[in-house]
């Protein structure tokens, strides 16, 4: 494994999980989380005899990470919690989880021709069958810009946001723009 300087690593398999391998348990748009740590194991007691559908998505310090969701056991020791709820979280393990259980929830059926969808044997992607046609995790590109005069930089408020929150100049990329272009439009928008 390569040493990023980050415990996450993300990463596809098409295995199914193992007795002590990792679970980010999901409940709707909350993390369930155990007390004591982030991640739930996967034949532990908490689980009963449950084994519901989970999906690889990386590794924790060497350990083999799934993502599932599973209803709130309401035992106690767990709490729900939603993705910017804890500072100290693992935010880019958190969010790739999320991003990806939902869009395998989204993607359960063909865009195309309604068929259900199932796993792609060879990548991260569902399949339909009918079409042959893989449906692969959104991905989003966007942009963050500085801009700085002397020792000042340029804080943006959104009308939407009713409580104090300034952020840099930031938006996703339109079809057909490249990045400068993005930039550019998003610094006359936000301004």
């Amino acid at each position: 494994m390569v040493d990023n300087g980050s415990d996450w690593l993300p990463g596809w398999s098409e295995a199914s999980p193992e007795d002590g391998d990792l679970l980010l348990a999901f409940s709707g748009n909350a993390i369930l989380k155990p007390r004591d740590d982030w991640f739930l194991t996967w034949g532990g007691p908490e689980m009963g005899d449950s084994r519901p559908e989970a999906l690889a998505m990386g590794s924790w310090r060497g350990r083999k990470v799934f993502v599932t969701e599973l209803p709130d056991p309401g035992l106690p020791g767990f709490e729900l919690l939603t993705l910017r709820e804890r500072p100290d979280s693992p935010a880019d393990l958190l969010n790739t989880g999320f991003q990806i259980w939902q869009w395998w929830q989204d993607h359960r059926f063909c865009g195309r021709c309604g068929e259900q969808t199932g796993p792609h044997p060879r990548e991260r992607a569902r399949w339909c069958s009918r079409c042959n046609m893989p449906w692969y995790p959104r991905i989003a590109p966007c942009v963050i810009t500085v801009i700085r005069r002397d020792d000042r930089f340029l804080l943006a408020k959104s009308s939407r946001v009713t409580r104090n929150f300034y952020s840099l100049i930031a938006g996703f990329v339109e079809p057909g723009e490249n990045l400068e272009q993005a930039v550019a439009r998003e610094v006359k928008e936000e301004t």
